[in-house]
C-alpha cells in the first residue's frame, strides 16, 4: 500500500504507540484483585481508538511472567527482557530501560500523534512532561486502579484505569453467577436462595463490596437472569431466588464455564 493510501485508510484515527510495564500491570492486577491482565481485550480497546504503529512491553521475564508471554506474543513480538540479577533493584531497571526506549523513540518517531504508557510509576512523570511539552504529544497514561501514582495521572492528557467500572461491574455479576452454579440453584428449583443471603455470602467469599455485589444483584433480577419466587415455610413468605440459565447462555453472560461476556 502507497504512503498517500495509507494515510487515507486510517484518516479519522491519531496513530499511537503504546508502552507497557507489563509487571506494574500483572503485579498490580493480581495483588489488587486477585486476576490476571486480559492483553487481547485490553489491545482491542486501543485499536477502536487509535491506528497502533508500535506496541512494546517491558518486563522481567525470568519468573513467574514467563507464562504471560504466550498472549502477549498474540499481539507484538516487540518484548524488552528487563531481567538484571546484578542489582536489588530490579523493578526499578525495567522503569529505566522503559524511559531510555521512550525518549529514544520520540527522537526517531516524530509523526505519532499520541503516546500511551501502561505505568502508575511516578518515575514516567518527567516523560509525560517531555513528550507533551517539548514534543508537543497527547499522553494518555493506563493503569491499574488503585496502584497509579495520582502525580502521573494528574499531568497526562488523560488516564484509563483498569478494571474499568464496566469490567468490575460484569466481575461482580460473574462472581455471584459462579457460586449460584455451585449452590446448583436451577431454574424454577427448589433451593431455599434469598437476595440479601447471597450478597452476603458472595461479598464474604469474594471479598467484594456488600453494596456492589448488591447492585449486581439488582441488574440480574431486573435483567430477567434471576426470578423471585415466593415459598412459605411454616407460615412465613419468603422470596427464593431460581436462575434462567439458559437466558445467560443464550445473551453470552454467563456458561458452564463461567465465561465473561
Amino acid at each position: 500500500m502507497s504512503s498517500f493510501l495509507h494515510r487515507l485508510f486510517r484518516r479519522g484515527k491519531k496513530t499511537a504507540a503504546a508502552f507497557v510495564d507489563f509487571e506494574h500491570w500483572c503485579i498490580s492486577m493480581q495483588k489488587l484483585y486477585g486476576q490476571k491482565p486480559d492483553v487481547k481485550v485490553w489491545y482491542q480497546l486501543i485499536r477502536q481508538q487509535y491506528d497502533v504503529v508500535d506496541l512494546v512491553f517491558f518486563g522481567d521475564f525470568s519468573g513467574s511472567l514467563r507464562y504471560e508471554l504466550e498472549q502477549i506474543r498474540s499481539v507484538t513480538q516487540n518484548i524488552i527482557e528487563t531481567q538484571n540479577s546484578g542489582t536489588k533493584y530490579k523493578k526499578d531497571f525495567t522503569d529505566f530501560l522503559m524511559l531510555d526506549y521512550i525518549y529514544r523513540y520520540s527522537m526517531r518517531n516524530r509523526n505519532v500523534d499520541t503516546y500511551i504508557l501502561f505505568t502508575g510509576d511516578g518515575h514516567f512523570t518527567s516523560v509525560v512532561n517531555y513528550l507533551m511539552m517539548e514534543c508537543k504529544k497527547e499522553v494518555v497514561i493506563h493503569g491499574v486502579d488503585g496502584a497509579t501514582s495520582k502525580k502521573l495521572k494528574d499531568e497526562a492528557s488523560a488516564c484509563i484505569e483498569f478494571p474499568t467500572a464496566e469490567q468490575k461491574r460484569m466481575q461482580c455479576i460473574q462472581a455471584i453467577l459462579r457460586n449460584l452454579d455451585r449452590l446448583n440453584v436451577k431454574r424454577r428449583g427448589r433451593s431455599w436462595v434469598t437476595f440479601m443471603k447471597t450478597v452476603q455470602r458472595v461479598s464474604e467469599l469474594e471479598e467484594l463490596p456488600e453494596d456492589e455485589v448488591k447492585a449486581g444483584m439488582q441488574y440480574l433480577v431486573d435483567e430477567g437472569y434471576l426470578v423471585r419466587e415466593y415459598r412459605y415455610n411454616r407460615g412465613r413468605r419468603i422470596a427464593v431466588l431460581s436462575v434462567e440459565w439458559e437466558l445467560l447462555e443464550r445473551d453470552k453472560v454467563y456458561s458452564c464455564e463461567g465465561q465473561i461476556r
